[in-house]
């Protein structure tokens, strides 16, 4: 037995699979439950975008992030600002959902990306995914 589930009255019994409906039906006709059902596990069909670096994107796996696309993979009315090294304004995966920035350390419009690191957090965040290029985002923005 799996133990109590806290303030609910409920138990989960563990039982061998094929012993599974003698059981129930065993506790069922005790007379001593309000109610004895079978416990189903719940699956959602996960989602592989087609970017060729997906494969190497472990940290969506290790989120979950196909398990969660598999109900929403984003939206466009979602603004995300992210201040880091900057962006690479012609990245083909970033481009088309860029809005102006500013750079706070020059001063300026000029939010080019001279280290990278900016335009990775961006593309982990909000890059175009299952486009065939590049990676895979958490944000597709494709609703």
């Amino acid at each position: 037995m799996r133990g109590p589930i806290q303030q609910s009255g409920v138990a989960v019994l563990d039982v061998p699979e094929e012993y599974g409906d003698a059981i129930l039906a065993s506790l069922q006709s005790s007379g001593l439950f309000r109610y004895v059902e079978r416990d189903h596990y719940a699956h959602t069909a996960a989602v592989a975008p087609n970017d060729p670096k997906y494969p190497s994107q472990w940290h969506l796996q290790k989120i979950h992030a196909p398990e969660a696309w598999a109900f929403t993979t984003g939206s466009a009315d979602v603004l995300i600002a992210v201040i880091d090294s900057g962006v690479d304004s012609t990245h083909p995966d970033l481009a088309p959902h860029l809005t102006p920035g500013w750079n706070f350390r020059t001063g300026s419009p000029d939010t080019g990306d001279q280290v990278g690191h900016g335009t990775a957090v961006i593309g982990a965040i909000a890059a175009a995914s299952d486009n065939g290029i590049g990676v895979a985002s958490l944000n597709w923005r494709r609703t």
